[in-house]
């Protein structure tokens, strides 16, 4: 379970960093393996920095952001690859820009046959598929059509500057201020009244010229999205997908509750935890399967 944060500005107004902090502390309780951020700054260019540890200890960082018209963040809870090897943390590059993900690319090694990769992360193959496919919002969709697996990603170009938000599964939430737009995996940091969650299956892209352009377009539904119903249960903002959030969404959202796996088969031990954790030990799951299956056609 990893945390995405980010902002585009309004006629070039740089970033509000003081909120950038405070939204980065918040997305932490996402992830503390690692922290980092991509931005394009006045200059037009773009900047990386990333590095393990907690957003908390590495706020001061973000002043390096000061100037930027779009920013994009990530706050790690490691499932592919060691956080303290620092390329397998976010952003990653994708073609000259950057991307961010919250989720898990389930069939990465299937998408990943033939790619020459750099790190153990899952969401270096959904940049690679980007990169081959081109930079722009139907080539981003075509790539995540391809994907299994839950996901929320943000993703930065320039020339011109771009930033592209989609969801499929995982929690993004926008909020619109007089100056830019800010985005969140989580609500309750973000500034502003006009607070709305993102439409489920879908992209878009929002473009800075002279003002804020926005085009859509519609996700394919997750394959493996069975096997995510109970992830979604954990964020209430799945249950009023799209809709207006008010002031203080705790004192109305429903107790989260888990719903009974008739179909599934006993649950190993390290069940109790999140989704994420689960999928550490996707290997494990499908080799309880396998000697199931056999030795229900032994019996038979």
């Amino acid at each position: 379970m990893c945390g995405i944060f980010g902002f585009i500005s309004k006629q070039g107004r740089p970033i509000d960093l003081a909120i950038a902090k405070r939204v980065a502390r918040d997305t932490e309780i996402r992830g503390n393996h690692a922290f980092g951020f991509a931005w394009i700054g006045a200059d037009g260019k773009m900047h990386v920095f990333k590095r393990p540890g907690p957003a908390s200890a590495n706020l001061d960082d973000l002043d390096r952001a000061r100037d930027a018209v779009a920013l994009i963040g990530h706050c790690r809870w490691a499932t592919h690859g060691a956080a303290d090897d620092n390329r397998n943390n976010h952003p990653h590059p994708c073609g000259k820009g950057a991307l961010v993900h919250n989720g898990v690319i389930r069939n990465h090694f299937t998408l990943g046959v033939g790619l020459t990769r750099a790190t153990e992360c899952d969401t270096e193959v959904l940049c690679h598929l980007i990169k081959g496919r081109g930079c722009n919002l139907t080539n981003v969709v075509e790539a995540i059509n391809a994907s299994h697996g839950p996901l929320a990603i943000l993703a930065l170009w320039r020339k011109p500057i771009r930033l592209v938000v989609a969801k499929r599964g995982n929690p993004v939430f926008a909020s619109q201020v007089k100056y830019g737009v800010y985005f969140g995996s989580r609500y309750q940091a973000l500034p502003g009244k006009d607070l709305r969650e993102m439409h489920e299956n879908n992209a878009a892209v929002i473009t800075l010229t002279t003002q804020l352009e926005m085009e859509t377009r519609e996700l394919a539904p997750d394959p493996d999205d069975f096997r995510t119903s109970w992830y979604r249960h954990q964020n209430w903002g799945q249950i009023c997908i799209s809709s207006h959030v008010p002031a203080s969404p705790r004192s109305w959202s429903p107790e989260p509750t888990r719903p009974k796996w008739e179909t599934e088969p006993t649950r190993p031990k390290w069940d109790e935890y999140t989704d994420d954790h689960r999928i550490v030990y996707q290997q494990e799951w499908d080799r309880m399967l396998d000697e199931e299956e056999e030795e229900e056609r032994s019996r038979s």
